[in-house]
């Protein structure tokens, strides 16, 4: 795991949305890595076109959105990616962050499922990363404004965080990934 120095933390807490933050560690050009049975991650920078990845999401004009994860605030956090859009875009602290190095998956091994806020975390949600004290975040796909959005959901965020149109929203209907 990447930590992240106290400059690394001030530079992302000030940069807007549009900013370049290079805080994930560098990514080789289709460099796989398998992180749990039947899951696998592709490295990715930029907005790239991507070779394998399944589409998990759609924008409200019909583009495809992959699931992307990234090191940055201390944990492990899920965004969205596709050609066009730079980088790995997630919301966290109230704001979307992109970072341009960063991780999609590439393979479908689960399902959705329609899950509320208030309901337990069900047995067999993926969990994609964590907050930097550790705290699960498992991933989610909100419906907003037409679309669907990979984002990411845990315990105490009150529904699933996305990064959008430089915010990070808490949206209350989303389904959940599970095994």
């Amino acid at each position: 795991m990447m930590t992240m120095t106290a400059l690394a933390v001030a530079a992302l807490l000030m940069a807007p949305v549009g900013a370049e933050l290079a805080l994930a560690p560098a990514a080789a050009k289709d460099q796989v890595t398998q992180v749990k049975t039947d899951l696998y991650w592709l490295a990715a920078s930029g907005g790239r076109e991507f070779d394998g990845p399944w589409a998990q999401g759609r924008e409200s004009n019909g583009e495809s959105l992959y699931v992307c994860a990234v090191e940055a605030f201390g944990g492990r956090h899920a965004g969205k990616a596709r050609p066009g859009l730079d980088g790995c875009h997630f919301g966290h602290n109230g704001r979307e962050y992109k970072l341009s190095t960063y991780e999609v998956l590439i393979n479908d091994p689960g399902s959705w499922r329609y899950h509320t806020p208030r309901a337990p975390i069900p047995d067999g949600a993926f969990q994609i990363g964590h907050e930097a004290d550790m705290t699960p975040l498992y991933l989610c796909l909100a419906e907003y404004r037409g679309g669907y959005q990979p984002g990411e959901i845990g315990a105490h965020t009150k529904g699933c965080r996305i990064g959008y149109s430089g915010k990070e929203l808490k949206i209350r209907v989303y389904q959940l990934y599970v095994d």
